[in-house]
């Protein structure tokens, strides 16, 4: 019996360790890593300003926030973030020598992921990766959570982009797909530790997509038109494999769109695990790089001969004037003559 009672404490006591470290990994250690935070970072409560001028000439990627409180772009080689709430910019430098390839805002929350192209100690080219908070404005560079390595991956030559990123932060894993001058391009995945993997897909890598509470990521095979599972397997949703990836939803719902030669005129969209699909049939064909998916589960058709933005599930139409900036919840952004708009949805 005493040797019962000692093996219990003893678990117990074990257990309760066990937690405890796990708790200083997720509250603590991690926040100052740079992986992803463990709050949400949510806006003050202020109200978004009409009519916030932005200057866009030459400018790349432009991009708002999860909750259209922010605007971004590069240009001239720097990272610029407006706040829609004050109208003021900041501006976010590559460190010394270095190059700001692409970035991404997180799909719930105020930060960014950026991906910058440096020199590793042997002056080889290499990618080193950032986050930024627009709380407080602090630019942190990704270290191994294990032994505080600075994290990078070594690039086949100085012409590598990164061409697209997609992360979770309820898995706390991040994709980057890096293409090379030849257009093939390579996925690596950054675990919670910040540990870097290659993984193994097809060279003809289009547009990825990650789950957000499961650790699911797919991929274009742009040779082929087909969407891959991780793991080789090409997805078909009712016998058609002619697919393009759209989005994900906060519920992580998955939107397909049935594909020819860059257009649709049908869409699928439902869970993954369950492959119970749902369907939305078009009229016409449409661009599918003008449908855009809200975390809602909006399903949206950016019409911009006509300057309409269409929900495609309800039939509500809203107008808007000038350049189709991004879709936020709630509402999207435009620009005209050199103003940002924030465009509430009708209906």
């Amino acid at each position: 019996m005493k040797l019962f009672k000692y093996f219990v404490s003893g678990l117990l006591f074990l257990l309760i360790v066990e937690a405890g470290i796990f708790l200083y990994i997720d509250r603590i250690y991690l926040n100052s890593n740079g992986t992803y935070s463990s709050e949400k970072i949510s806006d003050d409560g202020s109200k978004k300003k009409e009519n916030v001028k932005i200057d866009t000439n030459d400018a790349e990627n432009l991009q708002c926030s999860y909750d259209g409180f922010y605007i971004s772009y590069i240009k001239n080689g720097r990272l610029i973030i407006v706040s829609m709430s004050s109208g003021k910019s900041s501006k976010i430098y590559a460190e010394d020598g270095g190059e700001i390839l692409n970035y991404k805002w997180i799909y719930d929350r105020n930060r960014i992921v950026i991906a910058e192209k440096a020199e590793d100690d042997s002056d080889k080219p290499c990618l080193k990766l950032y986050f930024y908070d627009t709380a407080d404005k602090v630019k942190t560079q990704v270290e191994n959570a294990l032994d505080d390595r600075v994290v990078s991956v070594p690039l086949s030559s100085p012409r590598v982009t990164v061409s697209d990123i997609d992360m979770s932060t309820l898995t706390n894993l991040t994709y980057f797909k890096l293409t090379d001058e030849d257009g093939k391009s390579v996925i690596y995945r950054m675990n919670v530790n910040s540990d870097i993997k290659k993984l193994s897909t097809k060279s003809s890598v289009g547009k990825i997509m990650t789950l957000k509470s499961d650790d699911e990521l797919f991929y274009e095979d742009s040779k082929n038109d087909n969407v891959i599972r991780l793991g080789g397997r090409t997805l078909r949703i009712n016998g058609d494999k002619k697919l393009r990836i759209l989005g994900v939803d906060s519920d992580d719902n998955a939107y397909f769109a049935s594909c020819e030669n860059g257009e649709t005129k049908l869409i699928y969209f439902g869970s993954v695990q369950k492959a119970d699909w749902k369907k939305i049939s078009l009229m016409e064909n449409v661009n599918i790089n003008d449908i855009t998916i809200g975390a809602d589960g909006g399903v949206y058709y950016v019409d911009k001969g006509n300057q309409t933005m269409k929900n495609l599930l309800s039939g509500t139409e809203t107008g808007f004037k000038g350049r189709f900036i991004g879709i936020y919840s709630g509402g999207f952004l435009t620009q005209f003559n050199g103003k940002v708009t924030d465009n509430v949805f009708s209906g």
